[in-house]
């Protein structure tokens, strides 16, 4: 009883607290004008917070588990209800290209029984960890350097920085930084409420380790991405930074979680990479389909993942 009241109360640190605090920076900066960043900046902060609770407990089941999970969850339900209320198609450009190749990178990585013949030597090491950091380096080099081009032709990186601090309101600097630290010290007590209980949790329910950081896990992570969702209409291309996240999480973040501790993987994780690259190779070509085929085929795949995960 006494794990279920922690879990509650992280997941409402860590779903509700950041819209709160949000809503009210609004509020008292008359229109705190980053709110359209909050979502995908909330998503990597909750990310960031539970892995290093995890990491730190040296749960890899559990951190793997949600690492996927939550992943899944942003490209096939979040993404896929923006197919159906955006004004834009989930188009993914090259960003899905480079994330089915990132997927691809891992399982290579992970399952070194398909050399060796033996799943114990199944993990992420340092030295995997060191070049999933690299790929996301080289990630960003290419979005960087995509962007400052795209920039060129209405005049040079100069000018442009010159005009977007122009355009920024005085004391943004300031409300930027007492936001980030009002949300992370939000984040960090629900994120700790939620490592601390959802182990139990999941012995108590008969859920193995992983599944518990595939299901309940990713969905406390996603949950305050759910309500943004719902209170915002999408005027932007969501699918684009659901991918975008999606890198990120699968190269930067476990890559430095290889880096600190070696993860194992199991026969059964590297069955699931199978299936989540041959989605990401789906989604590559999510703009060609009708949006609303696109969504329920996308919410199926998602069912049908989880179905698979519970019943193996």
């Amino acid at each position: 009883m006494q794990k279920m009241i922690l879990f509650v109360l992280g997941i409402l640190l860590i779903g509700i607290g950041p819209i709160l605090i949000s809503v009210l920076f609004q509020k008292v900066t008359n229109g705190f004008r980053n709110g359209k960043y909050n979502t995908y900046i909330i998503y990597y902060m909750t990310l960031a917070n539970i892995f290093a609770f995890f990491l730190y407990d040296k749960n890899t089941d559990i951190l793997f588990g949600a690492l996927l999970g939550s992943c899944l969850f942003q490209l096939l339900v979040i993404g896929g209800v923006s197919q159906v209320f955006s004004s834009l198609r989930g188009k993914t450009d090259g960003r899905g290209q480079y994330l089915a190749f990132c997927i691809i990178l891992i399982l290579f990585l992970s399952a070194d029984y398909l050399l060796t013949g033996n799943t114990s030597n199944n993990m992420l090491n340092r030295v995997d960890g060191v070049l999933l950091i690299l790929f996301f380096i080289l990630y960003l080099y290419f979005r960087i350097r995509n962007n400052i081009t795209s920039f060129m032709p209405k005049g040079s990186f100069f000018s442009y920085f010159k005009i977007y601090v122009h355009r920024e309101k005085r004391g943004d600097v300031r409300n930027m930084f007492l936001f980030g630290i009002c949300q992370e010290a939000v984040i960090l007590e629900g994120a700790y409420l939620i490592a601390q209980s959802v182990p139990k949790l999941g012995e108590i329910f008969g859920i193995t380790q992983y599944i518990t950081g595939f299901t309940i896990v990713a969905w406390c992570i996603n949950f305050s991405s759910i309500l943004f969702s719902i209170m915002k209409s999408q005027k932007s291309n969501y699918m684009e930074k659901a991918v975008e996240g999606t890198i990120i999480a699968t190269t930067l973040f476990l890559g430095i979680a290889s880096c600190i501790l070696q993860l194992y993987v199991s026969s059964y994780m590297v069955y699931d990479l199978i299936l989540f690259g041959i989605i990401s190779v789906g989604l590559c070509f999510i703009q060609k389909i009708d949006s609303r085929l696109a969504a329920s085929s996308m919410a199926t795949a998602y069912i049908a993942f989880i179905v698979y995960v519970y019943i193996r």
